[in-house]
């Protein structure tokens, strides 16, 4: 992975373990296209539970 590459995942990690969750668990959309295949893979890696 590039060092760009990485620094937008690591971004969009941050970004999705900074969301509130006081107010219920997170929801994810997911349509089985690629950008949602990305973004599952990113909540995940965001330690975001199914």
């Amino acid at each position: 992975m590039t060092e760009s590459l990485q620094r937008k995942v690591d971004f969009a990690i941050k970004l999705l373990q900074s969301i509130p969750t006081d107010s219920g668990a997170i929801e994810v959309s997911y349509s089985g296209g690629k950008d949602s295949d990305v973004i599952l893979e990113l909540a995940k890696m965001a330690g975001i539970n199914r």
